[in-house]
Protein backbone atom coordinates (compact mmCIF):
# COMPACT_ATOMS: atom_id res chain seq x y z
CA UNK A 1 0.00 0.00 0.00
CA UNK A 2 1.51 3.29 -0.57
CA UNK A 3 0.86 6.11 1.60
CA UNK A 4 -0.64 9.62 0.32
CA UNK A 5 0.91 13.10 1.15
CA UNK A 6 -1.88 13.30 3.40
CA UNK A 7 -0.86 10.23 5.06
CA UNK A 8 2.37 11.71 6.19
CA UNK A 9 1.47 14.64 6.84
CA UNK A 10 -0.94 12.66 9.76
CA UNK A 11 1.72 10.82 10.50
CA UNK A 12 4.08 13.33 11.04
CA UNK A 13 1.65 15.24 13.15
CA UNK A 14 0.96 12.20 15.26
CA UNK A 15 4.13 11.92 15.27
CA UNK A 16 5.10 15.63 17.06
CA UNK A 17 2.46 14.48 19.71
CA UNK A 18 3.88 11.97 20.59
CA UNK A 19 7.92 12.93 20.68
CA UNK A 20 6.38 16.00 22.83
CA UNK A 21 4.89 13.31 25.14
CA UNK A 22 7.82 11.92 25.45
CA UNK A 23 9.74 15.19 25.76
CA UNK A 24 7.02 15.70 29.01
CA UNK A 25 8.05 12.15 30.85
CA UNK A 26 5.11 10.98 29.73
CA UNK A 27 4.12 8.21 27.39
CA UNK A 28 4.64 8.87 23.72
CA UNK A 29 1.56 8.18 22.08
CA UNK A 30 0.29 11.35 19.61
CA UNK A 31 -3.15 11.09 17.40
CA UNK A 32 -4.42 13.58 14.73
CA UNK A 33 -7.07 13.77 12.53
CA UNK A 34 -7.16 15.15 9.36
CA UNK A 35 -10.60 15.63 6.63
CA UNK A 36 -9.82 17.28 3.46
CA UNK A 37 -6.72 17.87 3.90
CA UNK A 38 -7.06 20.02 7.03
CA UNK A 39 -5.87 19.16 10.57
CA UNK A 40 -8.89 19.54 12.64
CA UNK A 41 -7.37 18.16 15.88
CA UNK A 42 -4.23 16.54 17.41
CA UNK A 43 -3.05 15.88 21.07
CA UNK A 44 -1.13 13.50 23.20
CA UNK A 45 -1.19 10.83 25.92
CA UNK A 46 -1.30 13.01 29.31
CA UNK A 47 -2.02 10.19 31.53
CA UNK A 48 1.18 10.47 33.18
CA UNK A 49 1.94 13.89 33.49
CA UNK A 50 -1.68 15.04 34.56
CA UNK A 51 -2.30 11.88 37.10
CA UNK A 52 -5.58 11.39 35.26
CA UNK A 53 -6.21 7.11 33.33
CA UNK A 54 -8.74 9.22 30.96
CA UNK A 55 -6.62 11.68 29.43
CA UNK A 56 -5.43 9.36 26.44
CA UNK A 57 -4.41 10.85 23.31
CA UNK A 58 -7.52 10.08 21.64
CA UNK A 59 -9.84 12.03 23.73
Amino acid sequence: MKLSEQDHKGYAAALAQARQGAAESGVPLGSSIFASGLLLGEGRNRRVQNGDPTAHAEN
